[in-house]
């Protein structure tokens, strides 16, 4: 009888990597490449950390593959972990196999939840144009032995010949609080209330900022230094 009662109580277990209720949410979400190129998420919903996202994916292809839905990166076959700037919404996973790439056919996506319950993504600057006219640069091939600045304001300053007496200039961080963007910064422009132009900033080996691009509306004209 004992015996009987023992195994009842073990095929009415729940199975141990289902989550318990009111057990936390995972903090690292899961994802599994399989052998035959589908996908599957093993934590559906994540927990976003205070320095990003953090993935575990176990890709057990023969060859690379790319992780889309809202990551855009590829893996090579085995573990590989990362920690990424995504923000909390509803994702759709998939792992598209290299050899793939070129068919035709979109691989069949997971959903994945990433969750923010407290609040700590910062979304990225985006311009405030009154019409759709807009400029884009990118600085190519500079010179990264020295800066302009050890302040990106006054780099931005120093480097970008459209600003006027009454704009606004400030560091505009994005993602999560303790992400690591060690090497790069971005620096708004406002106008009247308003997002006009957004630069982006590379850390010279002296220290020092300088710039590697932007974009703005046409009203602020494009005057690289």
């Amino acid at each position: 009888m004992l015996l009987a009662l023992l195994l009842v109580a073990c095929a009415d277990a729940p199975p141990r990597d289902l989550q318990r209720q009111g057990e936390p949410l995972p903090d690292v979400a899961r994802i599994l490449c399989e052998a035959d190129g589908a996908t599957s998420v093993l934590t559906p919903q994540v927990v976003a950390q205070r320095d990003g996202v953090h993935l575990v994916v176990d890709s057990r292809l023969d060859e690379p593959a790319s992780l889309v839905g809202g990551f855009g990166f590829d893996v090579d076959p085995g573990a590989s972990e990362w920690t990424l700037q995504t923000g909390p919404g509803d994702r759709a996973v998939a792992c598209w196999p290299f050899s793939e790439h070129g068919n035709g056919d979109e691989p069949q996506t997971v959903p994945l939840q990433v969750l923010d319950p407290e609040g700590m993504y910062m979304a990225p600057a985006e311009l405030e144009c009154p019409g759709d006219a807009r400029w884009s640069s990118i600085l190519d091939f500079i010179d990264l032995s020295s800066g302009i600045s050890a302040d990106p304001v006054e780099a931005v300053r120093q480097s970008f010949g459209g600003l006027e007496p009454g704009d606004e200039v400030s560091v505009h961080r994005s993602g999560y609080p303790e992400a690591d963007d060690e090497g790069g910064a971005t620096v708004v422009v406002r106008r009247d209330g308003q997002s006009v132009a957004i630069f982006g900033l590379t850390l010279a080996d002296d220290g020092r900022w300088l710039l590697n691009g932007g974009q703005g509306c046409a009203s602020v004209a494009v005057d690289f230094a």
